[in-house]
């Protein structure tokens, strides 16, 4: 590839969260950032999606060796941007590393539950609990009660601010109606509203609106999901008229997002990481609830990535208008060396893959 070309191409990981043990879309995502990084020596940017009060502390501990393959390990290169950290502007570097304590009030009185986590009491009625479960020791979230029951969350980033305020139906602990975002410098910059869904197995928080404020608390956007929020950061991320972006949706739950993007410098792109339908050894079966939107809008994308040439062949019969020039196999990136093992040596209860093993 031109290397003038690879100066101005900016490739962007879109993934729903990060977490400490993280599955296979998250190694797949750190082998391919680990190889454009050594093979064409720019370093990709993970996008998530999700909010995730713990994403700073998941992006060190990801870089530490603990008990991870160095091929699944994000190198001290690497770079990570939260969706909400972004519009919270908490993703500045340096962190005062102090540990906060325990600031009871008159006539408050504690009792440690477990290892950093603690009961406030007043007037012998159990008024709060406060979690010292951040980065550092910090105190992360906070939870009020009234008469017993939960009705706030409070929840404090690694800097000490309150990054969210999360309302509770007192009757319903399950369900928050309302969560309220701040910036660091303590000022409301988006507001997150949900309806309750007792019978959906997935979430039973759904989304009905985000609004966005600018500094000055006037609102500047609504959203209706967490995909159209992060359209919006990828819309502001992606300003250099100069420079190409490629969005790689790795998730399955954010094909909106790259779509609702229409600068003509961005290229949109969605990794199919499992078998698309509900059914594999059926065609007429429809697709899996994660990838509808990708098929409903397939030919709205500029690639969509397969795993192994199966997959993409029975995608190409399942869509017959879609252009297969637009379908890839990529297979999963293996890290290590591959072994040949002779056949008289194997474990026949194993699966051994050899110099020739292809995921075709």
């Amino acid at each position: 590839m031109d290397k003038h070309l690879l100066n101005k191409i900016e490739t962007i990981f879109l993934v729903d969260n990060l977490h400490v043990m993280h599955n296979g879309i998250i190694a797949s995502v750190i082998r391919k950032m680990g190889f454009i990084e050594e093979a064409w020596g720019y370093k990709p940017l993970i996008l998530v999606g999700n909010y995730n009060i713990e994403l700073q502390r998941m992006n060190i501990m990801l870089r530490s060796p603990g008990d991870k393959p160095d091929k699944t390990r994000f190198s001290e290169s690497a770079r990570i941007l939260g969706v909400y950290d972004y519009f919270q502007r908490s993703y500045l570097p340096d962190i005062d590393v102090a540990k906060y304590n325990l600031n009871l009030k008159e006539g408050e009185s504690s009792r440690e539950i477990k290892d950093n986590i603690y009961e406030i009491y007043s007037d012998g009625k159990h008024i709060r609990t406060e979690y010292f479960l951040g980065l550092f020791g910090r105190l992360r979230k906070m939870e009020h009660l009234l008469n017993g029951k939960l009705y706030k969350c409070v929840y404090y980033d690694d800097m000490g601010c309150v990054s969210m305020i999360q309302q509770v139906d007192i009757e319903n602990s399950d369900y928050h109606p309302k969560e309220s975002y701040f910036t660091t410098d303590r000022r409301l910059c988006m507001i997150a509203e949900y309806t309750y869904d007792s019978e959906n197995i997935n979430e039973k928080n759904i989304i009905q609106k985000i609004t966005l404020y600018d500094r000055d608390g006037f609102v500047v956007k609504e959203c209706a999901s967490n995909a159209e929020l992060a359209a919006c950061c990828i819309d502001e991320i992606c300003d250099d008229p100069s420079r190409l972006y490629l969005i790689v949706d790795e998730s399955g739950k954010f094909t909106p997002a790259p779509l609702a993007v229409k600068r003509r410098n961005v290229f949109r792109c969605s990794v199919v990481h499992n078998i698309f339908l509900t059914d594999a050894y059926n065609l007429d079966s429809p697709p899996q609830s994660f990838y509808a939107h990708l098929c409903e809008h397939r030919n709205e994308f500029d690639g969509i990535i397969f795993l192994t040439m199966t997959e993409r062949t029975d995608f190409i019969k399942k869509y017959p208008g879609f252009d297969p020039r637009k379908a890839y196999v990529i297979p999963h990136p293996y890290p290590y060396t591959i072994k040949k093992i002779g056949f008289e040596s194997r474990n026949h209860k194993k699966a051994h893959p050899g110099e020739n093993y292809s995921c075709q």
